[in-house]
């Protein structure tokens, strides 16, 4: 398993690299191999996180045996005239990463979730984890998005934008979420803002129509990265799990699209956020 995927995972590098060099004698690729359990309201599912030096990262049901990790694994990959040697070292990091459902909110039950549904649980909920976003679970209004920033593709950075409301104010949180090496997900450009007077009205407004919202999901198998849009009013929890290309399939969009989309007109007025590498990052190449 661990090694069809690695394989899968590097073919692709290793072709760049190899016509980029006139010679190649060998590759080290390093992977750094975290065991997890991913725990929701009622049950606990195992799973192992990977992630590539240059950040991808993934989730692979089941636990690694630290006993497979021990030695690095060599592939070949031939070329006209050369031949690549691929080394793959694994940093095994000891223990057991525990990560909670965001999502649960002590009310949904995830016994009958397709496998699907469970993962990308565990792969926003890490996200959310890592750059040290809030549980939904008291009181408080609030409005979250978690946007890809690749729709189809592989994505390894994300936008988090959370409008936490009260009676007399709102604030905004903006950050990125980027995985640009082996340590995985990291915030990036966090930003606190004021909600105008102006734009706090239209959030109020909002606040009635979420409080009528049920669960939205536009989403099957193979449909790219969704965005989620998270809604918490007092008790009632709601969200969207949307993917875009689904949604070019659905004629009639639900009022959680018309919200996230005036959400992230609003937000970007006070931070206009792009899916570009930040500064610090870009400082290391």
């Amino acid at each position: 398993m661990v090694k069809y995927i690695c394989i899968l995972c590097f073919i692709l590098t290793m072709s760049k690299f190899a016509y980029c060099q006139n010679k190649i004698d060998s590759i080290v690729i390093k992977q750094t191999i975290k065991n997890v359990v991913f725990v929701t309201n009622d049950t606990s599912y195992k799973y192992t996180k990977i992630v590539q030096q240059d950040g991808v990262f993934e989730f692979t049901e089941t636990l690694i045996d630290t006993v497979y990790m021990r030695n690095n694994k060599t592939y070949k990959l031939y070329y006209p005239n050369r031949t690549a040697h691929i080394i793959i070292k694994w940093d095994y990091q000891q223990g057991v990463d525990t990560i909670f459902n965001y999502f649960s909110n002590g009310t949904k039950d995830n016994s009958n979730k397709n496998p699907l549904i469970i993962h990308e649980e565990l792969m926003y909920s890490y996200i959310l984890k890592q750059v040290g976003e809030p549980l939904l679970n008291g009181n408080d209004s609030v409005f979250r998005i978690i946007l890809p920033c690749e729709d189809v593709n592989i994505c390894n950075i994300f936008k988090i934008v959370r409008f936490n409301i009260s009676s007399n104010s709102i604030q905004l949180h903006t950050l990125t979420a980027g995985s640009y090496d082996s340590l995985g997900i990291k915030p990036f450009n966090r930003k606190i803002s004021i909600i105008k007077p102006k734009d706090a009205k239209k959030l109020y407004e909002f606040i009635g129509q979420a409080k009528d919202l049920s669960d939205d999901n536009c989403r099957n198998c193979n449909e790219g990265n969704p965005w989620i849009l998270e809604s918490k009013i007092g008790m009632k929890y709601n969200r969207a799990v949307i993917s875009v290309l689904c949604l070019r399939n659905k004629p009639q969009k639900s009022s959680f699209v018309e919200i996230f989309n005036e959400l992230n007109r609003i937000a970007f007025k006070y931070v206009p956020y792009n899916c570009n590498a930040p500064a610090a990052v870009l400082k290391l190449y």
